[in-house]
């Protein structure tokens, strides 16, 4: 009894390190939730945040910009980052900001809406990759007719003057 004890516990054991060795973890067919996503539209947070991009000093924990695309009335930001996995197996949730300061120039056409991302792992780190798609309302963001901005998205780690991505299906330059 105590030997099969043992060697169910050995078994349990190998299977819980093999889970959390993952290295890259997408569901397709995960809902995306809001929960941990957060937007902001201010121009003074996002001059601060600007300010600290640009100078290197971003303070996100690491993540990646894949993709970004306009779905509808909802700006899709694909992003990939590590974290970790809970000990039943569930991944523990990163939270998302995105920033605004609300204006665009209406000198150019599509008017450029350039944006930051910034990441928080909450202290979740880890080896699990995971990719996941996050959606952020344009009406939220004040946007209704999508088809006259082109989304700029960087990443607060980025300090280049190039955007991580972009919703101009990859012409990231302002050109009119």
């Amino acid at each position: 009894m105590r030997r099969k004890l043992l060697s169910y516990l050995s078994i349990v054991s190998l299977l819980f390190i093999i889970a959390c060795n993952q290295t890259d973890v997408t569901d397709p067919n995960e809902k995306p939730t809001n929960k941990n996503l957060k937007m902001v539209v201010d121009k003074a947070e996002y001059q601060k945040l600007e300010t600290l991009r640009k100078s290197g000093q971003g303070a996100s924990d690491p993540f990646t910009i894949e993709k970004v695309e306009v779905v509808k009335d909802s700006l899709a930001i694909t992003v990939s980052y590590l974290g970790a996995v809970s000990f039943w197996g569930t991944k523990l949730e990163h939270s998302f900001t995105l920033c605004w300061a609300g204006e665009v120039s209406i000198l150019i056409y599509p008017q450029p809406a350039n944006l930051i991302l910034t990441h928080n792992a909450n202290g979740y780190s880890g080896n699990t990759k995971y990719i996941e798609t996050l959606m952020f309302s344009l009406k939220d963001l004040g946007i209704n007719d999508s088809k006259d901005y082109i989304f700029n998205v960087f990443s607060d780690l980025n300090s280049t003057d190039k955007p991580d991505d972009s919703s101009n299906d990859g012409d990231i330059s302002n050109k009119p």
